[in-house]
């Protein structure tokens, strides 16, 4: 088992299970400092019990506990349940000023989530589990990797570590449990370490391919997509929702039905849960689904207040006649003049052959009556002799409006 830095002090997820008391007794037995988090997903009658059994056992040991109570509403029941556990532990961590998360998954863990990924087909960046990663900034450690479930249970029976046994563990109507319970637990030792040697050469192999990858993913707009194949654009997504701190498996079988839109030509967006998948004049993007809504004063602007616009001081603009203006993402259905002439903004996005994730954040400005009076023109005012009375980053502002990260 690693050595942990005897001058931090880390979090503990544990579940009053075997694995997770067997790492809480190792972790004192080492004078380690740490405190736990228990999250409560109020699924089980024995949850409760073992709550009160976990906050006895920390007092005894006199190691502060933290507690989340869930409660389950819809949904996939074990991304929703992921998802609580970890967001309280990355939580407790930021309150607590901690850096590092000690997981107790073991090595049956790491080889049961090897075989589901090869049964979904989805592309992963990590093939089973890795000992160290990162959660939304925060080191995730996984010490009990190597260690087998027997040998932990062993461990615990020996040293008299009181655990819960979760009984939904062994209802093979899962796909894991059955895996667990029919498969890994009474794999041979010769057939694990062949899992072990593949889950390795996987990895190192999935390593030289995302390195290729990244240059493309880097960028927010994707060009010529349909040379791309299935397993690349998997790649590409997977690395671009990452750093957004998404977490969506994305399917062989649905990147291969976005590439069949892609040949087709024709513009489309595609929205998941959390994100929007954008194809628009040949190029692909992927952005957040919730569009951060702007409005900034236009005098604003004019005394540099906000960076993502500028005033352009060439352009005849009288802001005294214009009292009252705001600037803030347009809408479609808005109209405004141009040289004698009323024209939707709508028809303006599509004459201009504008990019559909732009339209959701592209700027005008507003009286004060709320009638748009100038919006910029997306081809001609942005090139090195433009004329718009405002000009902007457009990556800025994509940056801030679509690509932005929820704390």
């Amino acid at each position: 088992m690693i050595d942990f830095d005897k001058s931090k002090k880390y979090i503990l997820a544990c579940s009053y299970g075997p694995d997770s008391m067997c790492l809480f007794h190792h972790m004192l037995t080492k004078s380690y400092a740490f405190c736990v988090c228990f999250c409560n997903f109020n699924l089980r009658e024995e949850a409760k019990q073992e709550q009160e059994n976990l906050i006895k056992y920390c007092k005894e040991h006199n190691i502060d506990i933290y507690i989340k109570d869930c409660h389950y509403t819809k949904g996939n029941m074990e991304e929703w349940a992921r998802n609580e556990r970890y967001d309280f532990f990355v939580e407790t961590a930021h309150k607590l000023n901690i850096d590092s998360i000690v997981i107790a998954h073991n090595q049956d863990d790491l080889i049961e989530t090897y075989m589901l990924q090869v049964k979904r087909k989805s592309f992963v960046s990590t093939f089973g589990l890795k000992m160290y990663s990162t959660y939304k900034g925060i080191n995730i450690i996984r010490p009990l990797l190597d260690e087998r479930k027997d040998d932990i249970m062993k461990y615990c029976d020996d040293h008299n570590i009181p655990y819960a046994i979760d009984v939904t563990n062994f209802d093979t109507a899962l796909k894991r449990n059955e895996i667990r319970q029919n498969i890994v637990k009474d794999m041979p030792a010769d057939e694990r370490s062949k899992y072990l040697e593949e889950i390795d050469n996987l990895n190192e192999e999935n390593d030289r391919f995302v390195k290729k990858q990244h240059e493309i993913a880097t960028q927010f707009e994707i060009d010529h997509p349909e040379n791309l194949k299935d397993y690349e654009l998997q790649n590409i997504f997977f690395q671009k929702l990452s750093p957004l701190e998404i977490y969506d498996p994305i399917s062989r079988s649905f990147a291969q039905d976005i590439l069949e839109k892609i040949n087709k030509g024709t513009n489309f967006e595609i929205e998941r849960d959390e994100y929007v998948i954008s194809f628009s004049y040949g190029k692909l993007c992927l952005y957040r689904s919730e569009i951060v809504q702007y409005q900034y004063d236009f005098v604003d602007i004019l005394d540099d207040e906000v960076d993502i616009f500028k005033y352009n001081e060439e352009s005849n603009f009288d802001y005294k006649k214009y009292k009252g203006c705001y600037v803030k993402a347009v809408s479609k259905n808005d109209e405004f003049e141009t040289n004698g002439i009323t024209k939707h903004v709508n028809r303006m996005f599509i004459d201009q052959k504008m990019p559909l994730y732009l339209r959701n954040i592209w700027p005008g400005i507003y009286d004060a009556n709320g009638k748009l009076i100038y919006t910029p023109h997306y081809k001609k005012d942005f090139n090195e002799n433009h004329n718009s009375i405002i000009i902007f980053d457009i990556n800025e502002l994509i940056d801030c409006f679509l690509l932005y990260k929820i704390k």
